[in-house]
């Protein structure tokens, strides 16, 4: 994943409730509220914070057969939306993740180079000697964990690494795994993330500073973690039914939930904070192409028992 002019934009959210499909796991209710950048022809939340800030990326869709250039990034925080563009950059802006102070960490440029947002500032993050550095998550304590590339090609070009007090260490790669992407990591140190067997397909892990563990959906042909908050849960994407379905997922002490916004036919979930809040990207049937790049962003807070 790579995934200043400063805009302020009013939201407009369409709330849904949603029971969700479960397996071995409670159930869980879900009210959906669309994060749509206004104006935008497609919009993705990337992450979010415990104060229900929520960070991601819009933009145009280019022109067909051509490249995707002029994505920006956003914070959307109390009903509003914020731009935040990398100036002068070739590629587009993605902004990734969002601690509770506010720090963010995302991405610009192609290869992608990775940048930091504090107190105002803006700050390259440039893993020593790499071509491209993807900071994709960051915890209360600025630790900030990411993935970096030496090299374009081989078989396994991509690593992780972790940014902590100004200095970068390399995690090692998952076993039996190939091109990690290290996404997400919360604020006793977990870090989770997904790799590539040697058929290339992908399978999710959690890695505690010492041990990894895997992560697959039972019966999935693919499965990418992507967030993990404090209590341990876990949430991504699943490719299921050979391919022709995706559908968002939480992991929750060794139970897995399906996890669809209403209507859509492809679910991911990129992020969830400390409340249960859970934050993606999800395409519907105005876009029934699987290759389309049409995408909404979507917050979703749990509905408590008697509330429903």
């Amino acid at each position: 994943m790579r995934r200043t002019v400063v805009l302020i934009l009013v939201a407009v959210f369409s709330m849904l409730c949603f029971v969700v499909e479960t397996q071995a796991a409670p159930v869980i209710t879900f009210a959906f509220s669309d994060v749509d950048f206004p104006g935008a022809d497609f919009s993705q939340a990337l992450g979010l914070n415990d104060r229900g800030q929520v960070v991601g990326a819009a933009g145009p869709l280019p022109p067909p057969g051509e490249r995707l250039e002029d994505e920006f990034g956003f914070v959307f925080s109390s009903g509003q939306f914020t731009k935040f563009e990398v100036p002068n950059a070739p590629i587009g802006t993605q902004l990734l993740g969002i601690n509770n102070s506010g720090t963010i960490v995302g991405t610009f440029g192609s290869p992608a180079q990775g940048l930091l947002l504090q107190d105002g500032s803006f700050n390259p993050i440039i893993f020593p000697g790499a071509i491209s550095t993807s900071p994709t998550g960051i915890n209360d304590r600025g630790d900030i964990v990411g993935t970096y590339a030496l090299d374009r090609i081989g078989p396994s070009f991509s690593h992780g690494f972790i940014l902590r007090n100004g200095q970068f260490t390399s995690i090692p790669d998952p076993p039996g795994l190939l091109n990690p992407n290290f996404q997400g990591i919360n604020n006793r140190g977990d870090i989770v993330g997904f790799g590539s067997d040697a058929s290339g397909a992908a399978h999710g892990f959690m890695f505690d500073g010492t041990n990894f563990t895997s992560i697959d959906f039972p019966g999935a042909n693919q499965t990418f973690a992507l967030g993990i908050n404090d209590r341990g849960q876990i949430v991504g994407e699943a490719v299921l039914d050979n391919g022709t379905r995706i559908s968002g997922f939480l992991l929750d002490h060794e139970s897995f939930t399906l996890i669809d916004v209403p209507g859509a036919f492809n679910t991911a979930i990129h992020g969830i904070n400390n409340r249960g809040q859970i934050v993606g990207t999800y395409n519907d049937a105005r876009c029934p192409d699987p290759g389309c790049a049409r995408a909404h962003g979507f917050l979703a807070t749990p509905v408590p028992e008697g509330r429903k």
